[in-house]
């Protein structure tokens, strides 16, 4: 099995993998943004960077796989339009906080600088994922409508 990738959050100056969030932080989907799978070692077709600056969560950055649109268009439109067959250029993807997405790499879209804060209540779960799906939890953070409300450090394994 591959690895998966992990979203990142900057925190205190610092830069960790995003362990575990109850409940998720941020849907591209609720933006009108549909991520496509690029790769295997990214399964759900986007990855977040996010960052927590005076006590309050943002969405700072932001890859989206992009699902290709195939050349070759028949002469039936709403066919086509199921398809996703057109011109061979995917459709543009909604700007976010003003920012609008760029190419990245080949198949993979990115957002950069969104400053976007997220109203987001729930536990956040930071530390480093490491090869072999190992990881070493550092901190737990708990959100209240994106503010934070309480951090602790967890005990090294």
């Amino acid at each position: 099995m591959t690895d998966q990738l992990c979203d990142g959050v900057r925190y205190s100056g610092a830069g960790f993998d995003l362990l575990g969030a109850e409940p998720g932080v941020f849907s591209p989907c609720e933006q009108g943004i549909e991520p496509y799978m690029v790769c295997t070692s990214n399964g759900c077709g986007w990855l977040a960077g996010y960052e927590i600056q005076k006590g309050l969560l943002y969405l700072q950055n932001l890859l989206v796989g992009q699902r290709p649109r195939f050349s070759g268009a028949s002469s039936d439109p709403e066919l086509d339009a199921l398809l996703g067959v057109g011109d061979g250029t995917p459709a543009p993807l909604p700007a976010l906080n003003g920012v609008t997405a760029r190419p990245f790499a080949e198949g993979y879209l990115r957002y950069e600088g969104i400053g976007m804060r997220l109203d987001y209540s729930g536990r956040l779960t930071l530390g480093h994922a490491g090869p072999d799906e190992t990881c070493q939890p550092v901190f737990e953070l708990e959100f209240s409508a994106g503010v934070l409300q309480a951090a602790r450090s967890l005990p090294a394994p």
